[in-house]
């Protein structure tokens, strides 16, 4: 078997991809949630970049400007990006914790979280924050991912992606 070649450094994965399919049964994503995007296996650093379905890798341009990384290997796919955390999460069924103001504003900067040991969740989840607006509307929006760790909810937000509510 030869390697890649920069012309072929990503694959499309198909529906019926181990990849796609332990995001649905992992995280109740609907067989429809991903209805007009394809995900990509990108080779040479085994991540999987998700794309509207009329994208194709154009060799030389980055990837950045193709599409958005899913997760940074193909083998966890349970370990999700925040940007496509913060883009799908919300048709997440499974493996979500939703928190409330104090607990987003702390989860959003990068802290831990105090976890009562008697719930024990996945080791990996979609955090779902409380947010209000201006006008008193609450929202509920994918924050990012969370892993627990001797009874904490640990913030994976990545420091460039973090804010302050």
């Amino acid at each position: 078997m030869s390697l890649p070649t920069k012309l072929d450094a990503f694959q499309a994965l198909d529906d019926r991809h181990v990849f796609v399919i332990t995001l649905m049964e992992e995280y109740g994503f609907p067989s429809d949630a991903f209805a007009g995007w394809t995900f990509w296996h990108r080779c040479e650093s085994d991540a999987v970049w998700i794309a509207r379905s009329e994208m194709r890798p154009i060799p030389g341009i980055p990837t950045g400007a193709f599409g958005m990384m899913a997760s940074k290997n193909i083998a966890q796919p349970t370990r999700l990006s925040a940007s496509f955390i913060q883009r799908f999460g919300h048709l997440a069924s499974r493996s979500t914790i939703t928190l409330n103001h104090e607990g987003t504003r702390m989860f959003a900067a990068g802290n831990r979280i105090s976890w009562p040991s008697d719930e024990s969740p996945r080791h990996y989840s979609i955090v779902i924050g409380t947010i209000t607006a201006s006008n008193g509307e609450i929202y509920h929006v994918p924050v990012g991912r969370g892993r627990f760790e001797r009874g904490q909810l640990c913030s994976d937000v990545p420091k460039a992606q973090r804010f302050q509510l």
